[in-house]
């Protein structure tokens, strides 16, 4: 689950590509602010910038972490503690049902599956779903069952 969560379910690259490109940025920044001294700036300033932009960037992505951990712990939790459940899925939508939790979805909040290897994660609209490999109907196979989330959508 934690594997699908990283994915993000976003076509694209992932953040911390993004994140590694400011981090170059920045470390840039700061190596012309400690060469050029006809901006009448010291050498310091580049040290102090760039020690602050790490920081700062540090302070930033702690609490999206630690709340990203928390949100899965809590979801792994709630799913041991109503017994296991069961997940029909089918052209009217999906349907997870519980001791405690019943929901349903139309394909409307499908936005796309993918292959985790032992398992498939559907990205719905706010959520995610995971269907583990073994968890699949006699005879159905990971690349069926993927192609017909994509007809039940598009019908």
């Amino acid at each position: 689950m934690s594997r699908a969560i990283a994915l993000g379910g976003r076509e694209g690259w992932p953040l911390w590509v993004f994140m590694l490109i400011g981090f170059g940025l920045v470390i840039g920044i700061c190596a012309m602010l400690i060469h050029i001294d006809d901006w009448g700036l010291p050498p310091e300033a580049g040290l102090f910038f760039g020690v602050g932009a790490v920081f700062w960037a540090g302070l930033t992505m702690l609490p999206f972490i630690w709340g990203r951990r928390r949100d899965l712990e809590m979801a792994l939790r709630l799913q041991d503690g109503d017994g296991g459940y069961t997940l029909r899925i089918g052209p009217e939508g999906i349907v997870q049902a519980g001791q405690r939790v019943r929901w349903q979805g139309s394909w409307a909040l499908f936005e796309e599956a993918r292959d985790l290897g032992n398992a498939t994660a559907i990205f719905m609209a706010g959520g995610l779903i995971m269907v583990p490999d073994k968890a699949l109907p006699e005879g159905v196979r990971p690349e069926e069952f993927r192609a017909r989330l994509e007809r039940w959508r598009a019908a």
